[in-house]
C-alpha cells in the first residue's frame, strides 16, 4: 500500500522522493511512469546533445561571411548594409552588418557550450541526488532567455530571429521544472533512506 506524500508527515528517503516526483508531474495522470525526475533527465540529455551540436553549428556558420555596405540588387528587398553567408553551397543574405551577425552566432555558440555544461552538471545532480546541482540548469534556463533577448536585439526582431521567441517561453518552463526538482529533493532527502 502506497501512502500519499502529503500524508507522510515529512517522511524522507528514496520512496518519498519518487512518490513526490510522480505526484508533482502534470503528465503522471495520463502516463503512470512519468515523473518530474524523468522529464528533468530527458531535458538534460537533450541539452547535452543539442547544446554541443548547436555550438559547433554556430561556430561553423560564422566562419565565412561577406559584408556588403550596400546590398546588391539581386538580394530582394534588402536595402542598406547586408551580410552574406553560405550553408552547404547555398548563399543566404540577411539585413545588417556581418559584425552583428558574427556576434550573434558567437553568443549562440557560447550559449550552446554553456547549455551542454549545464546539462552535464544537472545529470550529475539527478543521478547522485545532489539538490543544489539542479539550481545550475534552472539558472542556465533563465540566463539563456536573457542571452536570446540580447541576440535578438543585436540582429533585429524580424526574419529568422523571430523563431527563437517560443524557445524563451520553453526555457522559463524548464527553469520551473528544475526548481521543482530541487524543492522535491530538498523536502524528501532521497539519500537519507
Amino acid at each position: 500500500m502506497t501512502t500519499g506524500y502529503n500524508n507522510m508527515g515529512g517522511a524522507t528517503g528514496m520512496a518519498a522522493y519518487h512518490e513526490a516526483s510522480a505526484q508533482r508531474c502534470p503528465l503522471n495522470g495520463t502516463c503512470d511512469c512519468c515523473t518530474c525526475r524523468c522529464c528533468g533527465l530527458c531535458m538534460l540529455i537533450i541539452w547535452v546533445i543539442f547544446g554541443g551540436w548547436g555550438a559547433i553549428s554556430a561556430l561553423n556558420l560564422s566562419s565565412d561571411l561577406t559584408n556588403y555596405p550596400s546590398c546588391p540588387a539581386n538580394t530582394g528587398d534588402i536595402t542598406g548594409a547586408c551580410c552574406e553567408f553560405d550553408i552547404n553551397g547555398s548563399s543566404f543574405v540577411i539585413a545588417g552588418s556581418c559584425d552583428s551577425f558574427k556576434t550573434y552566432t558567437d553568443i549562440n555558440a557560447a550559449s550552446g557550450i554553456l547549455e551542454c555544461l549545464a546539462g552535464v552538471v544537472g545529470c550529475v545532480g539527478m543521478f547522485m541526488y545532489i539538490a543544489w546541482l539542479l539550481i545550475i540548469p534552472a539558472g542556465w534556463a533563465i540566463l539563456s532567455v536573457i542571452l536570446s533577448i540580447v541576440g535578438l536585439a543585436m540582429v533585429g526582431f524580424g526574419g529568422f530571429a523571430i523563431l527563437s521567441i517560443p524557445s524563451m517561453g520553453i526555457a522559463l518552463l524548464i527553469a520551473i521544472l528544475f526548481y521543482s526538482n530541487y524543492k522535491i529533493m530538498k523536502e524528501t532527502d532521497p539519500k537519507s533512506g
